[in-house]
């Protein structure tokens, strides 16, 4: 229907059948997403954007050590299940295996289908980077097989191939310390070029991961612990200093059952990242949040809109609704617990924003 056509008195208990996609009738006098009010009769056109989400970039770096043939195994053992729960979230994924590539009991060797046969990088999803990583020297080697080259590889470094816009996800598995201290990692760390791909100290592109020596007593840990686990070399503070300052995950290299480790790092990449959603910009000025309304649609269904509401503590209330970043210049939209769990298990889900039109109020 046209905005301009004139609207009969039955037409006017018809809002969502006459507005179409993309508009919406509101009362001039009431914030609203959606109301008419016939003696107004306004129309309101907005711009639908499909949303986005920011890709990953997982990037594991495991100890070749010879006292780690048990937990290499369980890396292998665990690897593409973690990556099939990644890619049935919808996330778009990369995975960097830094490490000493081959099959003894002391070398990586990601199985098919993640990786090609032969442990072989398989673009886009799987690059193995072939580095040997001693007791000590993860973060160190982490730093160099970004941008400097052992030989003509190509995959020795993995800068060609991480994206910027992207989220990373750093895993380290070692049953011993740092000599990288964590406050020089981050320092060179992002001193990496291009500036910024690994963000700065108040807005880092980053989590921190590690699967170390510590006991597991009473975990998650929040504190830094030197108790270690019998097998373990050293309880890995380096490690766990990352993790905490990152608000990463710290597990301990001692458990007989890896697979719990491995859903628990997919599900916090799901649930922080698959359910985080950018948001269309304005060329100029800033995008004001009244003026923006959130649809979702599951199964293939027709899209509904959510509800909104102020900041994450609200979600308790409200457990399907969505809340931005940023009350005042919105850049993202995240999910609320009930929401991101509908969006993270249905490979259908789509999430889009409506632009322009006074939306449903946050509640």
């Amino acid at each position: 229907m046209d905005a301009g056509e004139d609207l009969s008195d039955d037409d006017a208990g018809s809002v969502e059948e006459d507005a179409g996609d993309g508009g919406s009738w509101i009362d001039d006098d009431v914030d609203a997403g959606g109301i008419h009010d016939a003696s107004t009769d306004h129309y309101c056109e907005a711009d639908r954007h499909e949303t986005t989400r920011h890709p990953v970039d997982v990037v594991f770096v495991i100890d070749n050590s010879g006292s780690m043939s048990n937990e290499i195994a369980n890396v292998r053992d665990n690897i593409n299940t973690f990556a099939d729960k990644i890619a049935n979230s919808g996330l778009d994924y990369r995975l960097f295996m830094i490490s000493q590539k081959g099959t003894t009991s002391y070398a990586v060797c990601v199985p098919e289908p993640l990786a090609n046969p032969n442990c072989a990088t398989k673009p886009p999803r799987f690059y193995a980077i072939d580095r040997t990583i001693s007791s000590t020297n993860a973060l160190t080697q982490l730093l160099a097989s970004y941008d400097t080259k052992l030989n003509d590889d190509p995959f020795s470094i993995w800068r060609s191939f991480v994206r910027f816009d992207s989220v990373k996800f750093f895993v380290v598995v070692t049953d011993d310390n740092s000599s990288l201290s964590a406050t020089k990692f981050e320092e060179q760390l992002f001193q990496k070029e291009p500036a910024g791909i690994f963000g700065t100290p108040d807005n880092r592109k980053y989590f921190f991961n590690s699967i170390v020596g510590w006991d597991g007593v009473n975990p998650p840990p929040t504190h830094l612990t030197t108790g270690k686990c019998q097998s373990a070399a050293n309880s890995g503070r380096v490690y766990q200093e990352l993790s905490l300052m990152t608000d990463g995950i710290l597990e301990t290299i001692c458990r007989e059952d890896w697979s719990s480790i491995f859903d628990k790092m997919a599900d916090k990449l799901v649930k922080t990242l698959g359910c985080e959603f950018q948001v269309p910009q304005p060329e100029n000025g800033k995008l004001d949040p009244d003026l923006v309304e959130v649809q979702l649609s599951l199964g293939g269904a027709p899209p509904t809109t959510m509800p909104r509401v102020l900041d994450e503590a609200s979600c308790a209330a409200e457990p399907g609704a969505f809340h931005f970043d940023s009350n005042t210049a919105p850049t993202e939209v995240k999910l609320c617990p009930g929401a991101c769990s509908q969006v993270s298990s249905d490979p259908k889900a789509e999430v889009s924003v409506l632009v322009g039109c006074p939306a449903p109020p946050p509640r």
